[in-house]
């Protein structure tokens, strides 16, 4: 179970979360790094996509009518049926954010 998320509109409020974590090893994205992938789904997920301020692109690695909005590797997602997810990675040992998957 995930804990709920924090949005910082007009101070804080508290949205039930749910999504999947995955841990990766050395193999992912290097030899030299391991790190986990946060995926978060849902009412958690469809207000993060809103706070994002970018446009939302077309997203090519998909192909299905999903348009995405980035805030550099944290990335937001919404279907041509209105299912919102986002993704993000962060490394461990390095402490730097990574895109949650690749294309």
């Amino acid at each position: 179970m995930l804990p709920a998320v924090a949005l910082a509109m007009e101070g804080p409020r508290y949205v039930e979360m749910s999504g999947l974590l995955k841990i990766y090893g050395k193999e992912k994205p290097s030899d030299e790094l391991s790190g986990f992938s946060l995926f978060i789904n849902g009412e958690a997920a469809k207000e993060l996509y809103g706070e994002i301020k970018s446009d939302p692109e077309y997203n090519w690695c998909l192909d299905d009518g999903t348009v995405t909005k980035w805030a550099g590797n944290f990335e937001c997602s919404m279907t041509k049926e209105e299912n919102y997810s986002c993704s993000v990675g962060l490394g461990i040992e390095d402490q730097r954010i990574y895109r949650g998957e690749s294309c």
